[in-house]
Order: C-alpha cells, then sequence, then structure tokens
C-alpha cells in the first residue's frame, strides 16, 4: 500500500538563512531543501497524493483569510478550463513585512510551492505578484527565475507582474481583477464564483508564505510503503507558530525587520534577529 509519510525532520521556512542579508540562490536552496521533482503533467495519482497531504497537514492560508489550502485546490480541479496560479506577494498589511522578506531570503522556497500548484493543477502559468516600488523583492523573483531556466528545470512557465502598491490592491479579487485588465480593487461577488478569474480561466491566488509552507510539506512528505502521512509536517509541525514581522533598531541605530515565529504568544528570535536592540513593533500572521 501507497501512502504518505513524513521525514522525520522537520524543514524550517529560514533554514539556511544565518545572517539577516542573506539569500539562497538554487544551488543553496536546494542544498537545504533538495531539488524539486516534479511528477509528468496529468498524474492524477500523484496529484491527489498532493492535495491529501496538503488536506492532513491542515494548512491554512496565510494573507489574512486562513482559508483551507486543500479546500482551494479541490475546487479549482473541478473546473474544466486550465487555470493559472498567482504568487500574491502584495503585502497588504502596511505594517508587515514577511512577503519581502521571503521574496528576498528564500525566493525558490516560494517558486516551489507555486510549481507544485501549478502542476497540481496543470495550470497555464504562475503570474508572481510584487508591488510596484518593491524593487529588491522582484529582482530577487527574476533573478531566481533565470537561475531556474538555466537549470532546465520543467514547470509552467513565470512571469512577474507589479500591481499598483495600494492597501488593498493584494485582496484577491483586486489582484486577479488587475491581472484581467481592471482596476486593483476588490470585487463584489455575492453571485459569483468562490474564486476568481484571470482572462477567463480560474486563478489560484495563494499568498507567498502559503506557497513556502506547501513547498515544506511536499518535501517533508514523501511517497513510502507504510503507516500515513500525519498531521502537521510543514514549518508549523508540532509547535503552536504563527509567523509575523518584527521591526526594531539594530545596535548601529539603522531600522532593521524580520520574520520570526511566534509560539505560545512569544516573540520568537530567527535569523541574525540577534542585532536587533529594541523590539519596536511585532506584527501577527495568520496561523
Amino acid at each position: 500500500m501507497t501512502t504518505l509519510e513524513a521525514s522525520p525532520v522537520t524543514i524550517r521556512l529560514l533554514s539556511g538563512i544565518t545572517d539577516p542579508a542573506d539569500r539562497l540562490d538554487l544551488n543553496g536552496h536546494e542544498a537545504v531543501h533538495g531539488p524539486l521533482r516534479l511528477p509528468g503533467r496529468r498524474d492524477a495519482g500523484w496529484s491527489n497524493r498532493f492535495v491529501a497531504a496538503l488536506d492532513e497537514s491542515g494548512l491554512t492560508g496565510r494573507g489574512g483569510a486562513g482559508f483551507p489550502t486543500a479546500q482551494k485546490l479541490h475546487t479549482i480541479r473541478a473546473q474544466r478550463r486550465r487555470p493559472v496560479v498567482v504568487v500574491n506577494a502584495m503585502e497588504g498589511e502596511p505594517a508587515s513585512g514577511k512577503d519581502h522578506f521571503l521574496a528576498t531570503r528564500v525566493p525558490h522556497l516560494v517558486l516551489d510551492g507555486a510549481a507544485l500548484m501549478a502542476r497540481c493543477l496543470d495550470a497555464s502559468a504562475v503570474q508572481i505578484c510584487v508591488p510596484r516600488g518593491s524593487r529588491v523583492a522582484a529582482r530577487s523573483f527574476a533573478a531566481a527565475v533565470a537561475e531556474r531556466a538555466r537549470a532546465g528545470m520543467r514547470e509552467a512557465p513565470f512571469e512577474g507582474v507589479q500591481p499598483p502598491a495600494r492597501y488593498v490592491a493584494g485582496e484577491e479579487s483586486a489582484l486577479a481583477n488587475w491581472l484581467d485588465g481592471g482596476e486593483s480593487l476588490p470585487l463584489f461577488r455575492p453571485d459569483r464564483p468562490a474564486f476568481p478569474r484571470v482572462s477567463g480561466r480560474p486563478a489560484l491566488v495563494d499568498n507567498a508564505e502559503t506557497l513556502a509552507q506547501v513547498a515544506l510539506i511536499a518535501a517533508t512528505a514523501r511517497v513510502v510503503s507504510g503507516s500515513g502521512h500525519p498531521r502537521g509536517a510543514g514549518d508549523d509541525a508540532g509547535h503552536r507558530i504563527g509567523r509575523g514581522t518584527c521591526a526594531g533598531h539594530s545596535r548601529g541605530g539603522a531600522r532593521d525587520s524580520g520574520l520570526v515565529g511566534a509560539e505560545h504568544g512569544r516573540c520568537r528570535r530567527a535569523a541574525g534577529w540577534r542585532a536587533a536592540r529594541r523590539l519596536r513593533r511585532y506584527v501577527a500572521g495568520r496561523r
């Protein structure tokens, strides 16, 4: 009997990052997480196991709504047209910096998650949305896409776009509406489908951290013979941890910010956060 089992080692979001300025290129990313191995197109057996792993992990969207990720996949898989996958790195909460931190430090983890979602749905493309003005994040994603192309990775084509940097521009319907040529404003959808569309195609819109978590779950859940896949194989396995942003001042007086985990209500220092002298702000992410 073929089932899914968790790896005994839980790989965390910021593994491989030892300094706030570190960025994992493709070689560094694969040294930590291993190379991404995608199945062939329309492999229904693999897709079913992949969705089951996400379902059993309990992963929910990290953009604020907390909608079950596996349920989104179930809904879009039932549609007839090939969908598109949208990486939402718009950082809708003004005080938050987690999307930017992931984009500039571990972009390949986010792209692995997007590529896995695209293969599961047989998506036609992946669109990476970073707000205008976020040049560092946009360059980091562009460099990561180029590295993957040079490595000959067979995955859905990536396209980077930069919607307006507005507070509501990252809301799911606003983002899809802008990608479809409209204004970057939320749509009132009482009688519309539960998912947005881009160019008439269903759109899977997921937050950057959600996709990074998807990659971790896929990396730790492998096809083996034995017992079933236990709940919580992602970054939060065995911990009550939410993701958030800390902001403060370094010893040199410069403002600094970083992505941290909050376990049982405490702000945990992570990935070089030791340099911060005073914590000025903590913005909690969705668990």
